[in-house]
């Protein structure tokens, strides 16, 4: 993709170890700062299945990421309990464009609208 020039915005769930190395950086540095890096996979809101983990792209680069929990009793309903950006991207529309893909997915998996805080570091 790099090849091509694309350096359009995909949003997509945290699979590959490379993604996850930038989510938990991105992560740490808005919301541990004094824990940089320090994770641990066993932590519940990284192994539970109603933990979802998103990265943004633009272009080949991530450049934001986002946690959103189903809750676990029957209404699933979707809280967003992080969503951060690079600060190189404020002001730009891409953390709008973030949350309504977020918003895309929650509305489609569980048929309700995102809950949660407006954004963190986020210029939604």
């Amino acid at each position: 993709m790099e090849k091509t020039g694309f350096d359009g915005l995909c949003s997509r769930f945290c699979t590959h170890h490379n993604e996850w190395r930038t989510y938990h950086a991105i992560r740490s540095a808005a919301v541990r700062p004094q824990q940089k890096g320090i994770h641990d996979a066993k932590d519940e809101i990284f192994s539970s299945p109603q933990h979802h983990h998103f990265v943004l792209y633009k272009g080949t680069e991530i450049v934001g990421v986002a946690h959103i929990e189903s809750s676990r009793d029957e209404t699933n309903h979707p809280t967003l309990h992080l969503i951060v950006l690079e600060p190189s991207t404020k002001q730009s529309g891409i953390g709008g464009y973030f949350r309504e893909s977020l918003n895309k997915w929650a509305i489609t998996r569980t048929g309700h609208l995102l809950q949660g805080p407006k954004g963190h570091d986020s210029d939604a």
